[in-house]
């Protein structure tokens, strides 16, 4: 799984599935979020506080990949955020990511709009 696009997809995969674990073996050690949450630890510490801060600000909606793109190192991933119950869109999500030797080094978003 050496392809940005393969890296990108099998980390969102699995937060998307909750398996926090995978997740983060995809992440570099000193990767760089630059959406992390404020205060967050470094690390893979805030990572795994950011997903978590997601999930239960989630709860009764769905997440759909809609579009991902990869040019070089930077995968473009977006995301459509939908009401569970009706399937009514809430907006989309933007992630921006740079994959090095099959890991994520940095992180950029563009949140869903409030």
């Amino acid at each position: 799984m050496e392809e940005p696009g393969d890296v990108v997809s099998a980390m969102s995969d699995a937060v998307l599935r909750g398996d926090l674990d995978a997740a983060l073996k995809l992440i570099s050690e000193d990767a760089v979020d630059h959406a992390a949450l404020p205060g967050a630890p470094r690390g893979h510490q805030g990572w795994a506080a950011k997903w978590r801060h997601m999930a239960a600000g989630a709860e009764g909606t769905s997440t759909t990949v809609e579009q991902r793109i990869s040019q070089g190192d930077i995968v473009a991933t977006r995301y459509r955020i939908a009401r569970a119950d009706t399937g009514e869109s809430l907006g989309f999500a933007l992630d921006m990511i740079r994959v090095q030797d099959g890991k994520v080094a940095e992180h950029w978003a563009l949140p869903l709009p409030a």
